[in-house]
């Protein structure tokens, strides 16, 4: 397979994960008084919405964090509460894995975030 091909595949798998697969909503409560980030708190949750009803398996980390790995049947959810730390580059990364696909995404980059 080329990379092009690879790519693509990537992209599509990505793309189907984001519309059928995973619901993450990412709520980020930052007190008005103080600098963005500064004391500011990160929900994240996710969702399984594997319209077969199929488990999948979530593994999600930081470079500072592994919050290891995590079974979830259908409509279940497993979130975390964390800290972005003060200088933007906070970033977590999951992995899902359902019968034989697996994909890696980006779940929450404070770079991104403009709270």
């Amino acid at each position: 397979m080329g990379m092009t091909e690879k790519h693509l595949l990537s992209l599509v798998i990505s793309m189907f994960i984001s519309m059928v697969l995973v619901i993450a909503e990412i709520q980020s409560f930052a007190s008005s008084k103080m600098p963005k980030n500064v004391l500011s708190l990160t929900h994240v949750r996710i969702t399984n919405g594997v319209q077969n009803g199929a488990n999948i398996t979530v593994h999600c980390k930081s470079k500072d964090d592994d919050l290891g790995v995590h079974i979830l049947a259908f409509f279940d959810t497993y979130e975390w509460v964390f800290h972005p730390n003060i200088w933007q580059t906070t970033r977590y990364h999951c992995q899902f894995q359902w019968h034989d696909q697996v994909t890696v995404c980006t779940i929450y980059d404070s770079n991104i975030v403009t709270g």
